[in-house]
């Protein structure tokens, strides 16, 4: 999902920060990033913005969304997420436009946004990278699989890592961080163990614990 939650209460009301959830922008964004979004009148906005705007869905008139825009048309605007194969059914109007995305925040660090002809330029790029990325992927899974269940990746890279304990609602949580990342988790009650590529080549299930 592409849905953003932002504070209640910006400092500033032509400068309102989002935090970014979802993967229709992967490769744009990561989540968790702070968005810096302005309020831009509707003339100015280019093929190649990000923008932000309402949802149309049942129920999501309430949710924003985060897309590049493709092309501006007198109905309104034609919008792609930069991970979806597909642009968006509906044109946004003015109406639904909350604004531009100028930049967002990352571990602390500011990075601006490109708009215009270099964010279309981009977002073509990132395609062209995502399309390289499936058939990489489709072609090597095989082996990866093979790789991971042999566990020899173990033998030659040993990453550093903090294991993090939690008590949740949910039962006992273990997470795996490397460089301030979580890489993977545990749930201990229920046995659920997930983590990233290519952690998971390094990073195994634990042995569940007895209940008794």
């Amino acid at each position: 999902m592409h849905r953003l939650y932002h504070p209640p209460s910006p400092a500033d009301p032509t400068t309102s920060p989002r935090f970014y959830h979802g993967g229709s922008m992967t490769g744009t964004f990561h989540p968790g990033d702070c968005l810096v979004v302005q309020v831009t009148a509707w003339e100015q906005i280019r093929a190649g913005d990000v923008v932000v705007f309402h949802g149309r869905a049942a129920g999501e008139e309430k949710n924003e969304i985060v897309h590049r825009v493709l092309s501006v048309r007198p109905a309104g605007l034609l919008t792609r997420g930069d991970a979806n194969p597909q642009p968006d059914p509906d044109l946004i109007t003015p109406l639904e436009l909350v604004g531009v995305v100028s930049g967002y925040e990352r571990e602390g660090k500011f990075h601006p946004v490109q708009g215009g002809r270099r964010g279309r330029l981009r977002a073509g790029w990132l395609r062209i990278l995502q399309r390289i990325r499936l058939v990489f992927i489709l072609l090597l899974r095989p082996f990866y699989r093979r790789l991971r269940k042999l566990g020899w990746v173990g033998f030659f890279w040993r990453p550093e890592l903090t294991e993090i304990h939690l008590e949740t609602a949910h039962g006992p949580l273990v997470k795996y961080i490397y460089r301030r990342r979580t890489v993977a988790q545990y749930w201990r009650k229920s046995g659920y163990f997930e983590a990233r590529r290519p952690y998971d080549l390094v990073i195994h299930r634990p042995e569940k614990e007895d209940p008794s």
